[in-house]
C-alpha cells in the first residue's frame, strides 16, 4: 500500500528531472534588445554559450560594461541612460527560444 502512494511523487520527480536535464543539455544564447523608444526595439544575438552559467556570466559582464558608460543606470537586466530614451535589455535564453517571437508563439 505504501509503494502505491509513493508512485505519483516518484513520477513527478522523474518528470521534473527530465525537464531540467533537457534545458541543461541545450546551448544558451545571450540576446540584447535595443529600445530606441517605447514602440521601437530591435533584438540581436550577442553570443551563444555551452550552458546557462556561462551565458549568465557573459550577461553580467555585458551589463557591467554598458553600465560603466557615463549616465548609465542598471536595473536588473536593463541598462537605462539618463540623457537619452535609448535603453538596452540583456537576456539569456535556451537556444530553443527566440527573443524576437511574441510570448505564447510556441
Amino acid at each position: 500500500m505504501m509503494r502505491l502512494r509513493q508512485a505519483p511523487a516518484t513520477v513527478a520527480l522523474f518528470l521534473l528531472a527530465l525537464t531540467a536535464t533537457a534545458h541543461a543539455d541545450c546551448a544558451w544564447v545571450l540576446w540584447s534588445e535595443e529600445q530606441k523608444s517605447p514602440i521601437v526595439s530591435r533584438w540581436i544575438v550577442v553570443q551563444s554559450h555551452v550552458d546557462a552559467n556561462d551565458c549568465r556570466q557573459a550577461q553580467a559582464q555585458k551589463l557591467r560594461r554598458m553600465g560603466a558608460e557615463d549616465g548609465a543606470q542598471i536595473e536588473g537586466n536593463i541598462v537605462k541612460f539618463k540623457d537619452r530614451e535609448q535603453r538596452f535589455r540583456v537576456l539569456c535564453l535556451p537556444d530553443t527560444l527566440d527573443a524576437r517571437e511574441p510570448k505564447g508563439a510556441r
